[in-house]
Protein backbone atom coordinates (compact mmCIF):
# COMPACT_ATOMS: atom_id res chain seq x y z
CA UNK A 1 0.00 0.00 0.00
CA UNK A 2 1.47 3.30 -0.73
CA UNK A 3 0.59 6.50 1.45
CA UNK A 4 -1.23 9.04 -0.02
CA UNK A 5 -2.34 12.88 1.37
CA UNK A 6 -4.80 14.75 -0.34
CA UNK A 7 -6.23 18.45 0.45
CA UNK A 8 -9.96 19.09 0.87
CA UNK A 9 -11.68 22.74 0.81
CA UNK A 10 -13.40 22.22 4.27
CA UNK A 11 -15.39 24.87 6.70
CA UNK A 12 -14.29 24.50 9.85
CA UNK A 13 -15.26 26.64 12.64
CA UNK A 14 -14.63 27.19 15.59
CA UNK A 15 -16.58 27.63 19.21
CA UNK A 16 -16.15 28.07 22.94
CA UNK A 17 -18.78 25.69 25.29
CA UNK A 18 -18.10 25.96 29.18
CA UNK A 19 -14.69 27.40 28.93
CA UNK A 20 -13.11 25.11 26.37
CA UNK A 21 -12.30 25.93 22.71
CA UNK A 22 -13.19 24.04 19.57
CA UNK A 23 -12.14 22.83 16.03
CA UNK A 24 -15.28 21.27 14.42
CA UNK A 25 -15.47 20.24 10.63
CA UNK A 26 -15.66 18.10 7.49
CA UNK A 27 -12.32 15.95 7.17
CA UNK A 28 -13.84 14.84 4.27
CA UNK A 29 -16.73 14.59 2.29
CA UNK A 30 -18.14 11.26 0.79
CA UNK A 31 -18.95 10.44 -3.03
CA UNK A 32 -17.00 14.04 -4.05
CA UNK A 33 -14.95 14.55 -6.96
CA UNK A 34 -11.88 16.31 -5.85
CA UNK A 35 -9.51 17.31 -8.52
CA UNK A 36 -5.73 15.89 -7.51
CA UNK A 37 -4.02 17.64 -10.58
CA UNK A 38 -3.97 17.27 -14.21
CA UNK A 39 -7.48 15.03 -15.25
CA UNK A 40 -7.08 13.31 -12.06
CA UNK A 41 -10.03 13.33 -9.33
CA UNK A 42 -10.85 11.16 -6.41
CA UNK A 43 -13.37 9.78 -4.84
CA UNK A 44 -13.88 8.98 -0.99
CA UNK A 45 -16.74 5.90 -0.23
CA UNK A 46 -17.92 6.21 2.85
CA UNK A 47 -16.99 3.16 3.86
CA UNK A 48 -13.54 3.61 3.43
CA UNK A 49 -12.78 4.86 6.98
CA UNK A 50 -15.43 2.11 9.04
CA UNK A 51 -12.76 -0.31 10.09
CA UNK A 52 -10.18 2.93 10.98
CA UNK A 53 -12.83 4.34 12.88
CA UNK A 54 -13.35 1.50 15.04
CA UNK A 55 -9.60 0.22 15.20
CA UNK A 56 -7.35 3.11 14.96
CA UNK A 57 -6.25 5.92 17.52
CA UNK A 58 -6.63 8.66 15.10
CA UNK A 59 -4.63 12.04 15.74
CA UNK A 60 -5.57 15.46 14.15
CA UNK A 61 -2.12 17.18 13.29
CA UNK A 62 -1.23 20.70 12.50
CA UNK A 63 0.19 20.42 9.06
CA UNK A 64 1.08 16.59 9.30
CA UNK A 65 3.44 17.23 11.93
CA UNK A 66 3.67 14.43 14.61
CA UNK A 67 4.88 17.05 16.83
CA UNK A 68 1.74 18.99 16.43
CA UNK A 69 -1.22 16.97 17.60
CA UNK A 70 -4.41 18.99 18.12
CA UNK A 71 -6.33 15.92 18.95
CA UNK A 72 -6.62 12.46 19.59
CA UNK A 73 -9.61 10.04 19.29
CA UNK A 74 -7.57 7.61 22.35
CA UNK A 75 -7.82 10.78 24.70
CA UNK A 76 -11.01 11.81 23.69
CA UNK A 77 -9.77 15.61 22.38
CA UNK A 78 -10.73 13.99 18.96
CA UNK A 79 -13.98 13.06 18.61
CA UNK A 80 -15.00 11.60 14.93
CA UNK A 81 -18.28 10.63 13.14
CA UNK A 82 -18.74 8.81 9.80
CA UNK A 83 -22.46 10.04 8.22
CA UNK A 84 -24.14 10.56 4.94
CA UNK A 85 -22.16 13.62 4.26
CA UNK A 86 -18.56 12.51 5.03
CA UNK A 87 -16.12 12.37 8.05
CA UNK A 88 -17.38 14.79 10.70
CA UNK A 89 -14.30 15.68 13.61
CA UNK A 90 -14.26 17.87 16.64
CA UNK A 91 -11.07 18.90 18.18
CA UNK A 92 -11.01 20.04 21.63
CA UNK A 93 -8.16 22.80 21.76
CA UNK A 94 -5.31 23.16 24.58
CA UNK A 95 -5.61 26.18 25.38
CA UNK A 96 -2.08 25.46 27.41
CA UNK A 97 -0.67 24.74 23.93
CA UNK A 98 0.56 28.34 22.06
CA UNK A 99 0.74 26.18 18.54
CA UNK A 100 -2.58 25.01 19.03
CA UNK A 101 -4.37 28.19 20.15
CA UNK A 102 -2.53 28.97 16.87
CA UNK A 103 -4.19 26.78 14.91
CA UNK A 104 -7.38 28.08 16.40
CA UNK A 105 -6.79 31.47 15.55
CA UNK A 106 -5.96 30.73 12.11
CA UNK A 107 -9.27 28.92 11.73
CA UNK A 108 -11.34 31.33 13.26
CA UNK A 109 -10.10 34.46 11.33
CA UNK A 110 -10.90 32.20 8.21
CA UNK A 111 -7.04 32.02 7.15
CA UNK A 112 -7.10 27.95 6.65
CA UNK A 113 -9.99 27.24 4.33
CA UNK A 114 -9.59 23.11 4.05
CA UNK A 115 -7.33 20.71 5.34
CA UNK A 116 -5.42 17.25 4.16
CA UNK A 117 -5.69 13.75 5.46
CA UNK A 118 -3.64 11.14 5.39
CA UNK A 119 -4.61 7.33 4.27
CA UNK A 120 -3.38 3.81 3.32
CA UNK A 121 -5.66 3.10 0.02
CA UNK A 122 -6.57 -0.70 0.56
CA UNK A 123 -8.96 -0.89 -2.88
CA UNK A 124 -8.74 1.35 -5.65
CA UNK A 125 -10.44 1.60 -8.97
CA UNK A 126 -9.49 3.57 -12.06
CA UNK A 127 -12.14 4.83 -13.86
CA UNK A 128 -10.73 6.59 -17.00
CA UNK A 129 -13.66 8.60 -19.15
CA UNK A 130 -13.82 9.67 -22.73
CA UNK A 131 -13.58 13.20 -21.99
CA UNK A 132 -10.79 12.74 -20.10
Amino acid sequence: MEKRTSFRESNFTTNAENEKLYIEGYFMKYDSETNLFGDVYEEIDKRSVEKSLKENDIRGLWNHDHNLVLGRTGNNTLTLRSDDVGLYGRIEVNQDDPQAMGAYARIKRGDVAGCSFVFYPVKEELVERSEG
